[in-house]
């Protein structure tokens, strides 16, 4: 009994700091509808701050505190004045992205200039408490607790007793009604993520004390495959039709577009012709061709590492346009599509396991596109009644509880995972597997485009209740498109079961992915058909090249994708290939328009 006490009021103290967390990211959610990934870095340089002036400046943590507000304060002030309030107009996943861009910038400059080693807070109080009864109280997790209900109790008289607050609450309830009323709009959406920032920077310092600090997940540097493993999206109200993905006029049928469409196509052509021939000479194929490797590139096309990138990237090609079919066109920011590729990798691996299914790789393969699609019908149903943040959050849950679920069942292989049998020497059968299923992918979104059902789904994105009237049977097209992504992402997960002869959950339902490919069809043109083809291609080699570095490069790497990020959010919210096929002109006209439309 004494134990129970114990791990409650431990708990209980810990849920404290919790609430810190917790008040400054629900303020940002609710007062500017963001949902803020860069939340966990704020967090994190408050723990940070604490450290350095315990080690360098001799000062009591919970004295630093108010230095940490302050700090983080200023932080998020400018982040949120210069970057975020950018796209304050655009739609969801664009926010969502770029506080993601934002968090991946400020992780790895802390890699950078701290390292990975585990920092300790340890004032001399550290391991003192006081004892009641059979219970033992540690004092700074007591002063953490006390700490964390009086910064709920400042932010909820901040929010009822003050103009601030009342200002804030004000643009929270109708933006549009309270910039008519004189409130700037701009720097009230600069002092909420401020606010926000500096709760933020209490909560890293509390838990800096408490646990001490270590960043060590801010690089990706080991670029290999086998050991990586990656609502409604309806627009902000006040937003424009064209200021987030583009509509079904984007399509244009100028003939300077015709051109540039048709240039975009023959290049992409080639690039994959070439691509596709170049594994050729890696197997015996080749010699029974009477092909020389040397003659036709050397060491660069018999090397195995490049065929296993040229796999990854063929990879994120499916995801990113799988991903396209249900954000891209339905405009629904579906941040859990990790789950249906997770599915699909153990379905095969279930299948193939020999002491499970024990079942030919050939017979297991057609399965594995099933499950997820059977999996997306039954939840597709509730799920998409969802809309904005809320369906956003909600398939983003769903891809981390099935990842849990199955590590937590033995059947499922539990943390070991499975083992597929080993295929020798088929690099090249798994790369045109995936090239297959790549092409697969774009293909259905090309017939999706060009159909009745396409059309439905794009008038969806644009205005779901007009697409209703009309006659378009939303919950049935939501569902066909979800189950349609579900399907090519299983697809694609199934491959990769196989090719890398062991899954977990680690592997298989990486959070990081769901991530990657929103990003890659954005960065190429969501709602596009070559869009998440050419971000994929583009990004996923940029990824793994700069990652198989190492070291501090590895790193910095990261810094700059997450600049190229916020860039690409903030300049060309519509991606590059709108420059070749759609009616738009990289110009600073085109950026100050796309600018006005998206922010306040």
């Amino acid at each position: 009994m004494s134990l129970f006490a114990q791990q409650l009021v431990l708990g209980l103290l810990l849920g404290g700091v919790y609430v810190a967390v917790g008040i400054g990211f629900s303020l940002v959610w609710g007062v500017l509808n963001i949902v803020n990934l860069a939340h966990g870095a704020l967090v994190m340089l408050g723990a940070y701050l604490t450290w350095w002036l315990f080690t360098n400046a001799g000062m009591d943590p919970f004295v630093s505190l108010p230095i940490d507000a302050v700090a983080l304060f200023a932080i998020g002030y400018l982040v949120q004045r210069i970057l975020i309030n950018r796209v304050i107009r655009a739609p969801l996943f664009f926010t969502l992205l770029l506080t993601f861009g934002v968090n991946l910038i400020a992780v790895n400059l802390i890699l950078l200039f701290f390292t990975s080693d585990f920092r300790a807070v340890a004032p001399g109080y550290a391991g003192s408490g006081m004892t009641v009864g059979d219970v033992e109280v540690p004092y700074i997790r007591l002063g953490a607790f006390g700490v964390a209900l009086l910064l709920a109790a400042a932010i909820g008289l901040l929010m009822n007793r003050t103009r601030v607050g009342l200002a804030i609450r004000a643009v929270g309830a109708d933006r549009d009604a309270a910039q008519l009323v004189g409130i700037d709009l701009r720097h009230v959406y600069a002092l909420t993520f401020g606010v926000g920032a500096a709760a933020a920077g209490v909560a890293g310092g509390l838990i800096g004390t408490i646990y001490g600090v270590r960043s060590d997940r801010g690089a990706r540097p080991d670029p290999d495959p086998a050991r990586r493993g990656l609502g409604e999206c309806d627009r902000v109200r006040g937003a424009r039709p064209g200021a987030g993905a583009p509509t079904s006029g984007d399509h244009g049928a100028h003939g300077v577009t015709g051109f540039r469409r048709r240039l975009l196509l023959i290049a992409l052509l080639v690039v994959m012709s070439i691509v596709l021939v170049l594994p050729a000479t890696l197997t015996p194929l080749a010699a029974d061709a009477g092909l020389d490797p040397e003659s036709l590139g050397g060491d660069f096309l018999v090397n195995k590492s490049i065929l296993r990138m040229e796999t990854t990237i063929a990879m994120f090609i499916v995801l990113a346009t799988a991903w396209n079919l249900i954000g891209g066109l339905t405009g629904y920011a579906a941040f859990g599509n990790v789950a249906f590729f997770g599915l699909g990798a153990y379905t095969v691996g279930m299948l193939t396991d020999p002491e499970r299914g024990n079942l030919p790789f050939a017979v297991a393969l057609p399965l594995a596109p099933l499950v997820p699609a059977a999996f997306a019908a039954l939840v597709g149903l509730p799920l998409l009644r969802l809309r904005g943040h809320y369906f956003a959050i909600a398939t983003l849950g769903m891809g981390v509880a099935i990842g849990e679920v199955i590590k937590n069942i033995d059947l499922f292989g539990g943390s070991t995972g499975l083992f597929p049998p080993i295929f020798r020497r088929a690099d090249w059968l798994f790369f045109y597997l995936m090239a297959g299923a790549a092409t697969l992918a774009v293909a259905t979104n090309w017939l999706v485009l060009r159909s009745r059902f396409g059309y439905g789904l794009i008038a969806i994105r644009e205005n779901e209740e007009a697409a209703a009237v009309i006659g378009v049977n939303t919950t049935l097209h939501k569902v066909a498109a979800f189950v349609l992504a579900a399907a090519l992402t299983g697809l694609a997960g199934g491959i990769f079961a196989q090719w890398n002869s062991f899954i977990n959950q680690e592997n298989v339902f990486p959070i990081e992915y769901n991530v990657e490919m929103i990003l890659m069809a954005i960065a190429g043109g969501a709602g596009t058909l070559f869009g998440p083809l050419a971000g994929a291609i583009v990004l996923e080699s940029l990824i793994l090249w700069l990652a198989g570095m190492g070291g501090e490069v590895a790193v910095i790497s990261q810094i700059g994708l997450g600049l190229i990020l916020a860039v690409t959010i903030i300049f060309v919210p519509r991606g590059v290939v709108d420059f070749f096929g759609g009616q738009s002109t990289l110009s600073l006209a085109h950026i100050r328009r796309s600018l006005r439309e998206t922010s306040v």
